[in-house]
């Protein structure tokens, strides 16, 4: 079975979208239902959507609203952290290069809209960016989501002190759609179209420009996540994989098996059924998911044992010792010394 998280994005950006539209006078009700969706699903920024139906809205939206540049509009008006675990990856990265490297490998785990490289020759660098050819997917959103991406990327800029309009030259994969004098304003460096990929340039030493208030601790923290999140897309493992997503979003707050539950729409009878179909339970999740972010702490940060234990949501240090002998047939301690 395919994992679907793999083919579900969080509904933060849906929300944006449908705010952007509706600021503008816009009423987006209509073709919310029209895309699959209800105003309850767009009400938590980290609740996961498919794919398909947040792609079918913004079509809509596009071709119904004549916003121009409204994935410039989503973009500039997103932040980081909004972004979830990968905002944050993001932000705790050391240098602008370390954080388009992580964005470059975990793009994905919103869904496969997007595929980036990043590339540096001489004193230029450039992102290149391509869209994935979903079946359906017009030429009006594959523009959408690059200019959603740039003008997140220009924020990045502001994070890290090198301004908005950090690119020096810009090459549209696509058509000019229309309203240049839009781009132009916003990202005020040459633009030109009609490129067989997207290409945004800056110089090249701005990728060792540092990120000032970065934190060690949220840094390993995001990016084991990441990592985590990462492996269930590769595994493929269904309900179980889309849990261990749900975890990762809040890895010091861990949910019961109510709230989990809820959140899925189902009962806890069912939820439990559809686990025990992929040989798993709700506890045998937790407990897989607090002891292998353990493992990453133990192997790449300076955190101890202690920190670790609370880190991942342990009323006490010994019922953390006692999960991870039982696991892996060493304490914390001993594990680390041996790696």
């Amino acid at each position: 079975m395919k994992d679907r998280t793999q083919d579900q994005t969080l509904a933060l950006y849906a929300i944006k979208a449908v705010d952007a539209a509706e600021i503008r006078g816009f009423d987006c009700s209509s073709h919310i239902a029209a895309a699959g969706l209800h105003r309850h699903d767009l009400q938590d920024s980290q609740q996961l959507i498919p794919v398909e139906n947040y792609l079918r809205l913004i079509d809509l939206l596009i071709t119904e609203s004549k916003v121009q540049g409204l994935g410039l509009s989503v973009g500039q008006h997103t932040a980081l952290p909004e972004h979830g675990v990968l905002g944050y990856a993001l932000l705790g990265s050391k240098t602008l290069r370390q954080a388009l490297e992580r964005l470059q490998r975990y793009v994905i785990l919103y869904g496969e809209m997007l595929e980036l490289q990043l590339q540096q020759q001489g004193d230029d660098a450039w992102i290149a960016v391509r869209t994935f050819r979903r079946p359906h997917m017009s030429n009006a959103v594959c523009c959408y989501l690059t200019e959603e991406l740039v003008a997140n990327l220009c924020n990045i800029g502001l994070d890290i002190e090198i301004g908005y309009q950090w690119f020096s030259r810009i090459e549209f994969g696509f058509r000019s759609p229309g309203y240049p004098e839009v781009y132009a304003a916003e990202l005020g460096c040459p633009i030109s179209y009609e490129h067989r990929e997207s290409r945004l340039y800056f110089p090249a030493p701005l990728l060792e420009h540092p990120f000032e208030c970065r934190s060690e601790r949220t840094d390993v923290l995001c990016e084991q996540q990441c990592e985590m999140l990462l492996n269930d897309l590769q595994l493929e493992r269904g309900l179980t994989s889309e849990i261990h997503h749900m975890l990762a979003r809040a890895p010091e707050n861990i949910p019961t098996i109510d709230e989990v539950a809820t959140a899925f729409n189902m009962s806890i009878s069912t939820l439990k059924r559809r686990l025990s179909d992929e040989q798993m339970t709700f506890r045998q999740i937790v407990l897989d998911f607090r002891l292998g972010m353990a493992k990453a702490y133990l192997q790449k940060s300076p955190l101890s044992a202690n920190e670790i234990s609370a880190l991942l949501g342990y009323s006490d240090p010994p019922s953390f010792y006692r999960a991870f002998r039982r696991k892996f047939g060493l304490s914390p301690q001993q594990y680390r010394v041996q790696i």
